[in-house]
């Protein structure tokens, strides 16, 4: 029984570890799904939000957006909860934009959780700094330390739907939107490419679907590309392999 205690506590150790020490409490909260708890303590210190919360530089939207949908209740409402706290734009271009310790951004977390919804909340959330910001490189854009973007990181977890929609979202620049109409599919086409390969390996988007044995994601790279203009879609695409 003693035993089981100890190990029981060592656990907690681990667990606590991988927060900062003054951020214990709402990273135990963030984790767990203990959202009163965690909007009281973000509604009292709304500057915390852009804080470092992890020893691995997660924020508390890092940690938020990674919690799978179907698991935690509430998760999308936290979510908005948190990212209305942000006033000012320029740090709600830092929230957005800023990587943990392995370069991923809010979005990549999401992209790895599937939460198909809180996505699209937070895309629509990033107009307002694109408002405020010509310049700002989209979520969309922003590669993790493995060269990953989001789009390619929903594919390796395969999340189907996901990867439909961020593909829908694949937009020209601000600037690139003046170009001749006959240049405009080529360069669409080249800003969909710019998610199809991961810099560390040049691993393609999908083989580390089939590596992750994720075949339900797209048959070609023509069929992904055809689908940028597209709405999000319920159903799956088929197969790449019957197998």
């Amino acid at each position: 029984m003693e035993d089981m205690e100890e190990m029981e506590e060592m656990e907690e150790d681990v667990f606590i570890g991988k927060a900062l020490r003054q951020s214990q409490k709402p990273y135990k909260w963030a984790m767990y799904g203990e959202w009163e708890p965690l909007k009281e303590f973000y509604k009292k210190k709304p500057d915390e939000v852009v804080r470092q919360l992890s020893t691995n530089n997660d924020t508390v939207l890092h940690v938020v957006a990674g919690k799978i949908v179907v698991v935690v209740a509430g998760h999308n409402d936290v979510l908005q909860f948190l990212i209305d706290l942000i006033k000012e734009p320029n740090k709600l271009l830092y929230a957005f934009s800023t990587g943990n310790s392995y370069g991923n951004t809010i979005l990549h977390e999401m992209a790895a959780s599937g939460n198909l919804e809180a996505t699209v909340i937070l895309m629509s959330e990033e107009n307002k700094v694109k408002e405020k910001y010509r310049s700002y490189k989209s979520m969309l854009e922003i590669q993790n330390t493995l060269g990953e973007t989001p789009l390619y990181r929903a594919a390796a977890f395969g999340h189907t739907n996901l990867v439909k929609y961020l593909a829908s979202q694949v937009k020209l620049q601000p600037q690139q939107q003046d170009i001749e109409q006959q240049d405009i599919e080529k360069q669409q086409e080249e800003a969909i490419e710019y998610h199809f390969n991961r810099n560390h390996d040049n691993l393609s988007i999908l083989q580390i679907a089939v590596i992750s044995q994720h075949f339900g994601i797209y048959p070609s790279t023509d069929d992904l590309k055809s689908r940028i203009n597209e709405p999000s879609q319920s159903s799956c695409s088929q197969n790449i392999t019957s197998n």
